[in-house]
């Protein structure tokens, strides 16, 4: 009797976790960002996925990314004289992604390993400064 109990539970949690991942995967997120989102690793969600047998299909287009953001996005940083460092820091991805990005698109960031004297936007000649 309870072993019955048991079983009908068990399943029953099966199918709720299943809808649940369903749910889910249904939002277009990658599965990094659904790991994220629900609190888990990115290999823990995998595992589950397999387990249930849900269709959540791994990210192909990783310019367009988990987090959305197109050739526009990063045109718009580009163009405002952002850093790779600092683009990877306002759109919360990594710098790889900027890198990428860049190399896709063909943009410019500006080198921030050159620093002007005096704060960016600065003369670098001495000439022009006195």
């Amino acid at each position: 009797m309870l072993d019955k109990e048991w079983q009908d539970l068990l399943a029953k949690q099966f199918q709720e976790r299943k809808a649940f991942l369903t749910r889910h995967a249904k939002k277009s997120f990658s599965r990094s960002e659904g790991a994220r989102r629900l609190g888990t690793s990115a290999s823990q969600l995998t595992f589950l996925i397999k387990k249930h047998g849900v269709d959540w299909p791994k990210a192909k287009n990783w310019l367009g990314g988990p987090k959305g953001y197109s050739k526009e996005h990063y045109q718009h940083l580009a163009e405002n004289g952002y850093t790779k460092s600092e683009a990877a820091n306002e759109l919360g991805i990594s710098y790889n992604m900027i890198s990428k990005a860049q190399k896709a698109y063909d943009l410019n960031f500006v080198d921030g390993r050159v620093r002007p004297a005096f704060g960016r936007g600065a003369s670098k000649n001495w000439a022009e400064i006195t």
